[in-house]
This record gives structure tokens, C-alpha cells and sequence, in this order.
């Protein structure tokens, strides 16, 4: 700054000479701060995104080893339903046993 010149002035020669080199101070500091902020919203997705992977990790784990359970436990199904279906044609050649039985006592008895 010279001896007779106001800081006004002393400021316009400045942003004359250095124009280029403020503007782009000015831009880096606004990126800075926009960093910062972008930085402080996304830290608990962060967070959150982690928690929740290593849940995903848990289940899957927990899931393969279960898978020979789950198997097992629909082949015994088949199994039982393939069991059902004989138990009811069973009951139903005893049915029908029974009835050509009362069938042939009634005849019997008249």
C-alpha cells in the first residue's frame, strides 16, 4: 500500500493485478467448504452402509449353513406327502373291504 493511497484504492489495484488468483482462492475455499459439508451428511451412510453389510454377511453365512436343514427338511416332506397319498388309498381299499363285508353279512342275513 503507498503513503497516499486508501485502502479503496488499494484494493482495486489488487483485484486488478491479482484478479485470476482471487477468484480462484475464492473457488477453492467455496469447494473446501462444499467437501466438508458433502463430508458430514454422508459420514452416517457410511455407517449405516457398513451395519448393514455385515448384517447381510450374518444372514448369508447363517443361510448356508442352514441349507442342508432346509434340504432335508423338504425331502422328508415329500416323504409325508408321498406317505398321505398311500395312507388314503389304504383307507380306501379298507373301505371298500368293509362295505363289500356289511354288503355280503346283509346277504347272509336275509
Amino acid at each position: 500500500m503507498k503513503k497516499n493511497e486508501t485502502s479503496k484504492e488499494f484494493l482495486e489495484r489488487l483485484i486488478e493485478r491479482h484478479a485470476l488468483q482471487l477468484i480462484l482462492s475464492g473457488v477453492g475455499l467455496l469447494i473446501t467448504i462444499f467437501n466438508l459439508f458433502i463430508t458430514i451428511k454422508l459420514s452416517p451412510l457410511v455407517q449405516n452402509i457398513t451395519s448393514l453389510t455385515s448384517r447381510v454377511e450374518a444372514i448369508e453365512i447363517r443361510n448356508t449353513k442352514t441349507d442342508p436343514l432346509v434340504e432335508r427338511f423338504f425331502k422328508i416332506e415329500e416323504k409325508v406327502a408321498g406317505t398321505e397319498a398311500s395312507v388314503k388309498r389304504i383307507e380306501g381299499k379298507v373301505d371298500t373291504i368293509i362295505e363289500q363285508h356289511i354288503q355280503l353279512r346283509q346277504e347272509l342275513t336275509q
